[in-house]
């Protein structure tokens, strides 16, 4: 259970990354994602399988503190 306390600039909600860390990478790139400015990710499911680069992406939203909500693809994984 987590509270956002203080409340984000922008909070960006993405789900069903499925392992395409270069597409998630691209999407905050055109949403001009700016943590430096307050921005913040809620990855909402789904971050691992299917795609190339599942164990990269859990560790570029660990590395970057995003919010995440485990989905069945990332209960399957554990």
């Amino acid at each position: 259970h987590m509270v956002l306390s203080d409340a984000p600039k922008r909070l960006i909600v993405v789900g069903d990354v499925h392992g395409c860390l270069e597409e998630l990478q691209q999407l905050l790139v055109e949403s001009n994602y700016n943590k430096n400015e307050g921005d913040e990710v809620l990855l909402v499911g789904d971050l691992v399988n299917k795609g190339p680069l599942s164990a990269e992406t859990v560790q570029f939203a660990r590395e970057n503190n995003f919010h995440c909500i485990r989905g069945n693809h990332d209960d399957f994984a554990l």
